[in-house]
């Protein structure tokens, strides 16, 4: 009982971070939950509240979603790779080399925050249909190979999307992309039984809970200016890389 008290506090403080950065499941979320349960429980729990967390979201940043041309064009350019890459994780998961995908991880992180990083400190931005085109879609594909093996895809997602479009329209957008995603794995994990009765309570009991603190989270994100917004999503996402990188070389 204790340790389902434990992951319920940690789940809800975790979902209320993620409106403002990424908190990764494979590099922060899944590690500690996996202390208090066991790793394809831990998995299975992460990616359902998650699954849970990108619903809310995607009914909170229901305008920015609708409302938005360029959001929209994300959105049809990036879900349908998104899948399929999710569907080639999930199935080819016991298959990968962990220390290959972190490295390739480490690599891609590090690149698309450097574009940011360039984003936000040119004023003009160069914008090139085409050129976004050719990269939204393998991106969309390698971030939901990632996520479908239960590994680090959000956050190069973010960041690929953050040197674009506003912090809020990267919250609407990605949300949306990774819905489908983790749809995807919570119901392998489910039909395969790698989770139990007791932890569906847990995340049913959750969802109040976890409404309450994203529309928080939104409430303050919306009165963030656009740039600050970006500097604190891009200082976590730093500090989760400078993390994965200390995992990687020991």
């Amino acid at each position: 009982m204790e340790n389902y008290i434990l992951l319920y506090l940690w789940m809800s403080f975790t979902t209320f971070l993620n409106m403002f950065f990424t908190v990764s499941g494979a590099g922060i979320i899944n590690p500690v939950t996996a202390v208090l349960t066991d790793p394809y429980r831990a998995i299975g729990i992460g990616y359902t509240v998650f699954l849970i967390g990108s619903l809310q979201r995607v009914y909170l940043f229901r305008k920015n979603i609708f409302g938005e041309k360029k959001n929209l064009h994300y959105l049809k350019l990036m879900i349908p790779p998104s899948i399929v890459g999710a569907i080639a994780g999930g199935f080819l998961l016991s298959q990968l080399n962990i220390k290959l995908m972190t490295g390739l991880i480490i690599f891609s992180s590090a690149y698309f925050i450097f574009k940011t990083i360039k984003s936000l400190f040119h004023i003009k931005e160069r914008e090139i249909a085409d050129e976004i085109a050719i990269t939204a879609v393998p991106v969309a594909l390698y971030t939901g190979f990632l996520q479908g093996a239960s590994l680090s895809g959000v956050d190069i997602r973010n960041n690929f999307l953050r040197s674009h479009i506003s912090e809020v329209s990267v919250r609407a957008v990605s949300s949306t992309i990774g819905l489908f995603n983790f749809l995807i794995v919570s119901a392998v994990l489910l039909f395969s039984k790698k989770l139990l009765q007791s932890d569906l309570v847990l995340i049913l009991a959750l969802i109040p809970v976890l409404l309450l603190v994203q529309i928080f989270g939104k409430h303050i994100l919306i009165k963030l200016k656009d740039r600050d917004a970006k500097i604190i999503a891009l200082t976590m996402s730093v500090v989760s890389l400078l993390i994965l990188v200390s995992s990687f070389l020991r």
